[in-house]
């Protein structure tokens, strides 16, 4: 750089930082005049840029235009500021265009300026909304600069309309400006809301936060590059803007600073506003560039963007403080300029990473298509085999559910869909709480029920009445037990084929609920025949004794040895540790325990001297537990058997027929396609699936389009 000992300037390729107040010596005049004008290439406007840069500028614009930026966050620049921190000013500067001008929030919805810069072509521009409703009749071609202001307010209106009667504010949809010219940047630049501190008449309480909600959005987005606009006559380091960008980029990596109104500056203030530029005050690494844009007094008396232009660079020049600065930090073309390289380097920058996130984001939408099936049929001919093919699968999954052949996908993943496996489960508590309700008669019970049957029988033979009579009472109690049992097996079967037939008609909520009822009416009639064979058939059998199995003496007889086992193991055990040795001292002792034994026997078994009731109540206890545990064992058996047939096996084997039946119920053709129609919010979900997956499309082969492209330009030039 150079340096300046008569008023300590210190000058380098970027910046001239000012320490004294004025300098007229001839090595700052020299660096004015040298930066004094910003030269036009001599075959065009000066933001006309090279021409392997536009390239990458088009792809974004080419993104943006298929709606990629509903996806994914890509390179943009967004303006913010202040209300009347001069932000359309400078858009207007940029574009050539003049747009809404006034105090309060003017700029009510967000304004995508799109400006391609193209070679001797005539000024052109269209506006339009960005929403997929009609366009309303101030959209389309703009003949003139002029008529832009007026559309912008006109569509403004349309858009709060849309949202209420009493709307100020519109944050979902935006503006979109397409301007082509020769002398316009090669840019897209969104314009967004001032900040709103406080509201005005007529306006919703909501707007402060709706404003801030929008503008935190494009701050929080790494690829948008921030466009600071901050009038010069405040503080730059109590500027809200600056400061919101500062938490959201905190190494100010994509935050470029833009003073406006630097005729509004104060006398004495001049050298704080040049710390600012020098990026010393509030350091930003894109730093900062001061604008002059037209004011209401020179646009009133008609002074052309062109003449504005030359007017700022005049001002800057002959201005005591800021001439003496390098010129790169001053005026709309070197923010243009600076604001192109920037975009250029920051899609540069993101196209790999752009890449990678459309493949995957791409690759996720299609699985996600896919997991709603096919789009439905749309004759009736397609309808009905689509309609055969769901009933296939679904009584396919049946029948693999309670036959225990689990390879299907559905019941390989989801085990609380194996039918079969679950109502074993359910069987095998069935058969835990039978057993365990075991019935407990006292032998005084026993006594009284015999006195009460007393007939003309001899003592030893009680009548089968008897029998009979006790039998019933625990029979009574196997009742619930088995209505317990089929119950939970129609709860099982109904959670599992409604499960079944979700997953089959996902999508078709109205089939899908035919099915179910038709399912469920099937399940419940199985349920009730289940129910009049177990209480008619089973039960009322069980409660007439009967047997041909010899397993009711063999445990009768078990259970007479195992009552004297009992006796004996309790004598002996009171018996003297030298009874059983062979001295024949002992024997005395083993007559003695002798006639113990016997004795204890007869009074266990009741052997001479007890009344025939007490010993008819002894042997009617022993053939009762007898005979409970071999009817036991057979009746649950029978009750599974039964409710796996009656309800499992009938579900298995009439559920196509009742699906079949479902299907035809509607008669004419129509019915079937509209059965199989999708549900509203499953269709709208597909169309977002097929409308992203096609945004997404287009957005690889934009982007792979581009890098084949430059590369291929790349390895030309080389």
């Amino acid at each position: 750089g150079y340096s300046c000992s008569c008023c300590f300037l210190l000058l380098n390729s970027k910046v001239l930082i000012v320490i004294a107040s004025r300098c007229d010596c001839q090595v700052v005049s020299a660096m004015s005049e040298s930066n004094a004008v910003l030269q036009k290439p001599p075959n065009g406007s000066i933001y006309q840029i090279n021409e392997q840069v536009r390239p990458w500028v088009d792809v974004i614009d080419r993104l943006r235009a298929v709606g990629i930026e509903k996806d994914i966050a890509i390179p943009q620049i967004a303006v913010m500021g202040d209300q009347s921190s001069g932000k359309s000013s400078v858009l207007e500067a940029l574009s050539g265009v003049q747009f809404p001008r006034g105090a309060g929030l003017v700029t009510k919805c967000a304004t995508e300026l799109r400006m391609k810069n193209k070679k001797d072509a005539p000024w052109s521009a269209r506006i339009s909304l960005t929403w997929n409703d009609p366009q309303p009749t101030d959209a389309g071609e703009v003949h003139s600069p002029d008529q832009i202001g007026v559309k912008i307010s006109k569509l403004t209106e349309v858009l709060l309309l849309a949202r209420g009667k009493n709307a100020t504010f519109e944050s979902e949809h935006s503006i979109l400006i397409e301007l082509t010219s020769s002398d316009v940047p090669d840019l897209t630049i969104i314009d967004l809301p001032g900040i709103v501190r406080t509201t005005l008449e007529g306006q919703s309480k909501t707007v402060i936060s709706e404003v801030d909600s929008l503008l935190q959005k494009y701050l929080e987005q790494e690829r948008t590059i921030i466009l600071a606009v901050v009038p010069s006559n405040v503080d730059i380091a109590t500027v809200d803007i600056i400061e919101r960008a500062s938490k959201a980029d905190p190494e100010g990596k994509r935050t470029l600073g833009v003073l406006t109104k630097p005729d509004m500056i104060g006398e004495g203030a001049e050298i704080e506003k040049v710390d600012t530029l020098s990026n010393l005050t509030k350091p930003l690494k894109l730093g900062y560039i001061m604008v002059k844009n037209r004011s209401q007094k020179q646009i009133d008396e008609g002074v052309s963007l062109s003449e504005a232009r030359t007017l700022e660079q005049s001002y800057f020049i002959a201005h005591p403080f800021f001439g003496k600065m390098d010129r790169s930090l001053f005026g709309v073309e070197n923010l243009a300029k600076n604001l192109t390289n920037i975009l250029v380097d920051k899609i540069k920058e993101s196209m790999p990473q752009l890449l990678k996130e459309v493949s995957d984001l791409l690759e996720n939408t299609a699985q996600d298509l896919e997991q709603l099936g096919e789009t439905p049929p749309q004759t009736p001919d397609n309808a009905r085999r689509a309609l055969l093919a769901i009933v296939q699968r679904i009584s396919s999954d049946i029948h693999s559910a309670i036959s225990g052949e689990y390879g299907s996908p559905l019941l390989h993943g989801t085990p609380a869909l194996r039918m079969y496996a679950r109502f074993r489960a359910r069987t095998e508590a069935f058969s835990a709480a039978v057993l365990k309700d075991r019935p407990q008669w006292t032998m005084e019970q026993l006594k009284g029920v015999v006195a009460e049957m007393r007939g003309r029988e001899l003592p030893g033979f009680p009548k089968p009445a008897v029998l009979t009579f006790l039998v019933g009472e625990y029979i009574h109690r196997w009742r619930e037990h088995v209505l317990r049992l089929l119950q939970e097996t129609k709860e099982l079967a109904l959670e599992a084929t409604e499960a079944i037939v979700e997953h089959h008609t996902s999508g078709y909520r109205r089939l899908g609920s035919l099915f179910k009822t038709g399912l469920a009416d099937l399940v419940q009639e199985a349920l009730a025949a289940a129910r009049q064979v177990q209480l008619e058939q089973v039960l009322a059998n069980e409660r007439e004794p009967m047997t041909l199995n010899h397993y009711l003496m063999d445990t009768y007889n078990k259970q007479r040895l195992a009552d004297f086992e009992a006796v004996l193991a309790e004598c002996f055990a009171q018996a003297p540790p030298c009874l059983f040795g062979t001295n024949p001292s002992t024997e005395p002792l083993c007559a003695t325990l002798k006639a113990a034994l016997l004795e204890r026997c007869r009074g266990t078994f009741a052997l001479g001297g007890e009344s025939n009731e007490t010993q008819e109540a002894e042997q009617l206890g022993a053939m009762l537990m007898a005979y409970w545990k071999t009817s036991c064992k057979r009746f649950i058996d029978t009750a599974a058997q039964n409710a796996d047939g009656g309800l499992l096996r009938r579900l298995d084997a009439e559920s196509a027929a009742r699906l079949h039946r479902c299907a035809e119920g509607g008669g004419d053709a129509d019915w079937v396609v509209d059965i199989l129609a999708e549900d509203q919010q499953v269709r709208e979900r597909r169309q977002r699936l097929e409308a992203r997956l096609q945004r997404l499309r287009n957005a690889k082969g934009h982007i792979l389009a581009t890098t084949h492209g430059m590369l291929a330009a790349s390895v030309s030039t080389a």
